[in-house]
């Protein structure tokens, strides 16, 4: 009686002279927008669909419809019941689940208004906002020492046992991935688990074999903040012995800097890095599980792959040099490459053999600086500026480890514009 009661009122008031015509037995005018449906009143003073279906096996009220305008409070209302009562299911759905008693005048885009207003459908459908492609920055962009600025992540965990033969027990081990933000080279180092401890070992590894760097940068996790914190304890509270050369030992330190949280596209070139090392991984290990030994051997040889790798594309024009690797400049060649025979004939003292290395290592960053730095002026992603977010908007706040419906609401209270204002 309710339903009957708002389906009247609301014909009543979207179709008045309709309601009063079909109600003294009078046929409705041909410009009527109800005209294509035949409508009949019911016993209960109801207006419904007439239809040409009457005589199928569906039920009266899937044949003979309310009929309903839209843009009202009741349809709005019909919409999202129906919406609710397929479980937040696509227009339709929710168009089907609403034609089995009601029909909405104009119902297709009607319909679609209500459900792209519909807050759970929101979080679900939801783009992460984006913003055209920043500068690369400067560190990337100034001819420096290998490895003197560095950027650091973690990959696994992966299943290591601890020594060769059958039915003996797996324990996880992890890499450690260092990446010179300059030239993309990259070292490996595996490390038995994510502790402070294992990264300090694994860093005192990487900085006795390629050298100290002056700045590391890494994401917001943990390990790398502990590592972070136990470092600054290292030069801060430094024995008497070591007074003497503190300054030394602080121009030598290296600063930590970290993304900020939830920015994985800061951090693009290691993220990139750690997918080329598990793509070698998979592909060649499969589910084979190897010894520690075995492992830290493997990766030395994903490493020498991943550095011999052409920083650009190569031209197809045969007489064409070989490719610029990140291998160029730590040992002057790919290190994939075959050992060339020495001349028997060349005397070069070790002062000409120390120009000619000189000369080769100004040979590659002149290359560097002419044909990769070219190759990074195009905008692969993110091609186009939106509109900057603003202080005090409310947005949804994405969250990987919860379901859409669990993401929190949040306030923009301050914004951090790049150097295009962006």
């Amino acid at each position: 009686k309710s339903l009957c009661f708002l389906t009247k009122c609301s014909q009543k008031t979207s179709f008045p002279l309709e309601y009063e015509k079909l109600e003294k037995g009078k046929h409705i005018p041909n410009s009527s927008p109800l005209m294509s449906f035949k409508p009949f009143m019911d016993e209960n003073g109801c207006i419904r669909v007439g239809g040409r279906v009457g005589k199928s096996l569906l039920s009266f009220d899937e044949k003979h419809q309310f009929i309903i305008a839209k843009n009202t409070m009741f349809s709005k209302l019909l919409v999202r019941y129906a919406h609710f009562n397929s479980l937040h299911a696509g227009q339709e759905s929710t168009r089907y689940n609403l034609l089995q008693r009601f029909w909405i005048l104009h119902g297709k885009s009607f319909i679609r208004s209500i459900l792209r207003n519909c807050v759970i459908c929101a979080k679900y459908h939801a783009k992460p906002a984006q913003q055209l492609m920043g500068q690369i920055p400067s560190v990337r962009l100034k001819p420096e020492k290998p490895f003197l600025m560095t950027g650091v992540d973690y990959a696994g965990p992966f299943l290591l046992k601890a020594s060769s033969g059958r039915g003996i027990k797996t324990t996880k081990g992890y890499i450690c991935l260092f990446i010179c933000l300059v030239t993309k080279a990259v070292h490996l180092e595996m490390v038995s688990s994510l502790s402070t401890q294992s990264f300090l070992a694994a860093f005192e590894r990487f900085i006795s074999r390629r050298g100290q760097c002056s700045k590391l940068f890494s994401d917001n996790g943990t390990n790398f903040k502990g590592a972070e914190a136990e470092l600054s304890r290292m030069f801060s509270k430094a024995s008497e012995f070591y007074k003497e050369v503190n300054h030394a030992i602080i121009s030598k330190g290296t600063s930590w800097s970290f993304i900020p949280p939830s920015a994985p596209h800061f951090g693009g070139l290691w993220e990139a890095g750690v997918k080329s090392v598990k793509s070698h991984i998979r592909k060649i290990l499969g589910e084979q599980k190897l010894t520690f030994e075995e492992m830290s051997t493997f990766l030395c040889k994903v490493e020498a792959c991943l550095n011999s790798r052409p920083l650009y594309p190569a031209s197809n024009d045969p007489s064409d040099l070989l490719p610029l690797t990140p291998a160029h400049f730590l040992i002057g060649e790919p290190l994939n490459a075959y050992p060339e025979a020495p001349n028997p004939n060349s005397k070069l003292n070790l002062s000409n053999k120390y120009k000619l290395i000189t000369n080769m290592r100004d040979h590659f960053w002149n290359r560097w600086s002419k044909e990769y730095i070219n190759h990074l002026q195009q905008f692969h992603r993110w091609q186009n500026p939106s509109e900057n977010l603003k202080v005090g908007a409310l947005v949804l706040l994405k969250d990987n480890h919860l379901p859409a419906t669990k993401w929190p609401l949040a306030r923009v209270i301050d914004v951090v514009p790049g150097s295009d204002n962006l």
